[in-house]
């Protein structure tokens, strides 16, 4: 049997893409989705909890992230999980683990403006180096955007 890695968010954007050329020449964008989780505590408080997702979108993708996404839309991302390893700039290991887009979609009204909401933390940075995957993986092979 065949394994699935997909991903459907719904939330608003955080922050503009910032959209760059890797070494190859595929462009790629990178940008954070808010999404909230709102719930009543035991003394009947309301909660709430923001969780950002990091997004990457390449090539076509890319292009359109970089003319139409804007802060405070409200979009849904479809794509798939990647961790990735890179060093930083003090030699250690990270990890980071991102959402590759497939699709992307607004779900705002057309030619609404988009909604800010303050958050209630900031997003998180897009500080660190981006390598393109260098092969399609196993059993993904209709998934154009990483070629």
């Amino acid at each position: 049997m065949r394994s699935m890695n997909r991903v459907f968010l719904i939330g608003h954007v955080g922050q503009p893409p910032r959209v760059r050329t890797t070494p190859t020449g595929r462009k790629v964008a990178n940008f954070t989705l808010a999404t909230n989780e709102v719930w009543r505590d035991a003394g009947g408080q309301r909660q709430q909890r923001t969780e950002w997702h990091r997004i990457v979108a390449f090539g076509d993708l890319a292009d359109f992230a970089e003319k139409y996404i804007q802060k405070g839309r409200f979009i849904l991302v479809e794509g798939r999980l990647q961790t990735r390893q890179y060093t930083d700039g003090q030699g250690i290991a990270r990890y980071v683990t991102e959402i590759v887009a497939r699709d992307i979609g607004f779900l705002d009204p057309r030619g609404a403006a988009p909604e800010v909401e303050e958050p209630i933390e900031p997003p998180p940075a897009f500080d660190e180096p981006y390598e393109a995957p260098s092969s399609t993986p196993s059993g993904d092979e209709d998934l154009d955007f990483l070629i």
